[in-house]
């Protein structure tokens, strides 16, 4: 049976948490790269350099019709009347090998791999150092070379190891009783970003990198989304909210973020001026604030910590609306009314708040 098929096996039937539902499931032990930047909203560098940074390691599934051997160089001695050193021989054609255990799903790559991936869309590779297992408790288990010969080689010498790689290679049918396996061909893989997982343990790390960023202070002026009224309603959160003008008293506030709006829509009427003082709000000083949980945890990450409840709402509307124009066959954008209709059944927008979200989403040449 290929191995890529034992392992579906084993997931279903041993470890059920393995398989993608959300990524915010907290039981899950793994997760798809893929899955990650797509709904945490980052791109695959930025998901690679953190990686980078955090020191985490990503996984590949060993592919079918593959082995996977340790493989270390053979000690040798050098000529008899030569009193040195024991040296090891090369090439890897004469060093030691030993096909790992059955139990060992997974390879490592280092971001470094997965940084030539998003380079040049895959990378051929054949050495890893690092490979892993599952483990129904622990979860992903990262094991190097010492750490494998540690745990399924306690019979041979430890030392050997530490000069050990894993190489994939070509299966052979004839092995001896010893599990040492016949002289295989090396064989290289081709890895794609979609190919990758991270565990959890790491995905956590990553997480809380992100959730501890700095605010960024002009926060998605430029997506193509983004029309000029919202990239000023972001631009008013992070001017008045983040902290920069934290000398403004609370009492005073409202005055002064209304006074900035009244400058940069001079022709808005007052319920619009009134609505995007409450848009920018903390959501406890805004009474009609829509509910925190309407959020989940993973779309927070996209935006500012201090961006209020109703202000992530409105960004998400407008790259839906985006969306939904880019994918219709005629590029239509969503009518106002339909806009402030779904923001009042959907998320319980007051009639005045959904109003003016909607006049601010539109894009500019749609108003």
């Amino acid at each position: 049976m290929p191995r890529s098929i034992q392992l579906r096996k084993v997931i279903e039937q041993n470890e059920p948490t393995f398989r993608m539902k959300t990524i915010n499931d907290n039981n899950r032990k793994i997760h798809s790269a893929a899955q990650v930047v797509d709904e945490l909203g980052i791109a695959p560098q930025t998901l690679v350099d953190l990686a980078s940074k955090l020191k985490c390691i990503f996984l590949i599934e060993i592919p079918d019709n593959t082995e996977v051997h340790l493989t270390w160089p053979k000690p040798r001695r050098l000529a008899a009347d030569f009193l040195g050193p024991t040296k090891c021989s090369f090439p890897r054609a004469n060093d030691e090998s030993v096909i790992i255990s059955p139990e060992i799903e997974l390879l490592c790559l280092t971001a470094s791999d997965c940084d030539s991936i998003l380079q040049t869309g895959a990378l051929r590779k054949k050495e890893f150092l690092g490979v892993a297992r599952f483990n129904k408790n622990a979860g992903v288990i990262h094991l190097s070379s010492i750490s494998y010969a540690q745990q399924y080689l306690m019979a041979k010498e430890v030392t050997p190891y530490l000069l050990g790689s894993f190489f994939t290679r070509i299966p052979q049918n004839v092995t001896n009783a010893s599990n040492q396996a016949s002289p295989a061909p090396e064989k290289s893989i081709i890895i794609r970003f979609d190919d990758i997982f991270i565990s959890t343990e790491n995905f956590q790390a990553i997480l809380k990198e992100l959730n501890n960023k700095p605010p960024s202070f002009e926060k998605l002026e430029t997506e193509d989304w983004i029309s000029t009224m919202l990239a000023q309603l972001n631009k008013a959160s992070t001017h008045f909210i983040s902290g920069e003008l934290s000398n403004v008293e609370k009492s005073k506030l409202r005055d002064e973020i209304r006074k900035w709006f009244v400058h940069k829509w001079p022709k808005g009427g007052d319920d619009l001026l009134d609505q995007a003082v409450n848009v920018i709000l903390p959501d406890s000083l805004y009474k009609h604030s829509p509910h925190r949980d309407t959020v989940s945890e993973l779309v927070k990450l996209k935006y500012n910590r201090y961006a209020s409840t109703a202000l992530i709402l409105i960004n998400e509307k407008a790259e839906t609306c985006w969306q939904i124009k880019q994918s219709s066959a005629h590029k239509k954008y969503p009518k106002r009314n339909t806009i402030k209709d779904e923001l009042k059944d959907d998320w319980k927008f007051s009639v005045k708040l959904a109003n003016a979200a909607a006049t601010i989403i539109r894009p500019d040449k749609e108003k």
